[in-house]
């Protein structure tokens, strides 16, 4: 191999080799916070190891996330924050690790951090957490409502309902936070089966909702 080709890959093994040894050492230093904040909130790790994690986003980003999803489900929102913020002090890439951290979010009432969440993945389009994203949107949003409804008039709320997610540029469905809404402005049967209760409650949604399009239409006409 001629002289100058050797030393210029000598020089791309040096960098290779410098990234790693970055990436690995990021990846040490976000599973050594990770035990650290596990011990002090007397949580036993069941997925970070003691073994050095793979390399790169990619080798920390599931086991971090499964850490916070174990936490979560056993009922430590606070911790599962902690861990999964500890990831975005290094990395910024973790879409499922966002939506954790909404769900932790929405589970300690800290509605305005959930949501600030769910935009970042929402600003990515097509993702494969849409789903998910809308439904958590949805039911923060009914919740939203069902507040305001204490101090403005039933239809009010749910305008504000589904306003804001007309601007989120998601389609206004029924939530069933929303049952308490609609019983004031037309209340169902008692006597009737849950089933059929929960189908009269859609179809006034969605009558609320044609008008809402109707006035926003009216609203672009005139």
């Amino acid at each position: 191999m001629p002289k100058k080709l050797r030393k210029r890959s000598g020089q791309q093994n040096t960098l290779l080799s410098t990234f790693l040894r970055l990436f690995t050492g990021k990846n040490n230093k976000i599973a050594s916070l990770c035990e650290k904040i596990a011990e002090e909130s007397n949580w036993k790790l069941q997925h970070i190891s003691k073994k050095s994690p793979g390399k790169g986003e990619k080798g920390i980003r599931p086991i971090i996330n499964k850490e916070a999803l174990s936490a979560l489900k056993s009922k430590k929102p606070r911790l599962c924050i902690k861990l999964i913020d500890t990831y975005f002090r290094y990395y910024s890439n973790n879409l499922h690790g966002q939506l954790i951290k909404a769900e932790a979010s929405h589970a300690l009432h800290r509605n305005d951090e959930a949501l600030k969440s769910l935009k970042k993945i929402l600003a990515k389009k097509n993702n494969k957490f849409q789903d998910k994203v809308f439904s958590l949107f949805k039911l923060i949003l009914a919740e939203e409502a069902l507040e305001l409804e204490k101090a403005i008039p039933p239809k009010q709320a749910i305008e504000y309902y589904f306003n804001q997610l007309v601007k989120l540029k998601i389609a206004p469905t029924y939530n069933e936070g929303l049952k308490d809404i609609l019983e004031k402005i037309a209340p169902t049967e008692e006597e009737a089966t849950p089933e059929l209760q929960e189908h009269k409650l859609i179809l006034k949604f969605n009558t609320e909702v044609a008008h809402l399009f109707e006035k926003k239409l009216n609203k672009r006409l005139f």
